[in-house]
């Protein structure tokens, strides 16, 4: 599995680079938008067919989370398809404290 380092900056400054697409948990996840503020990625659920597509700006909990705030939540997203039916997953959006959960999964998986 890959996990993607974003480029954010705390204040979505304009010299900000992003790349076409991440790949997170085996899923690739493709940049949109182009205007300071208004950066980010859109995800497709690998699991269920018409699931929803969340987008998630890079610059979301970056004060809260890291650079990387934005490739945890897309990774809790994708993850908890597993374990939720369609109707479940389409309107799912990770908490702080399942974001936390996923990263100390991550960190456990990275120490194993």
């Amino acid at each position: 599995m890959v996990y993607a380092d974003i480029d954010a900056y705390v204040d979505g400054s304009d010299d900000e680079m992003m790349k076409d697409f991440i790949e997170i948990e085996g899923v690739h996840v493709r940049a949109e938008g182009k205007v300071r503020g208004d950066r980010g990625y859109r995800g497709s659920c690998p699991f269920h067919s018409n699931c929803g597509r969340p987008w998630r700006a890079i610059s979301t909990d970056v004060r809260i989370f890291g650079r990387k705030s934005c490739t945890h939540f897309f990774g809790c997203w994708i993850k908890a398809g597993l374990t939720m039916d369609r109707e479940q997953h389409k309107s799912y959006r990770p908490t702080h404290a399942d974001i936390r959960r996923y990263i100390a999964d991550l960190d456990s998986r990275a120490t194993s």
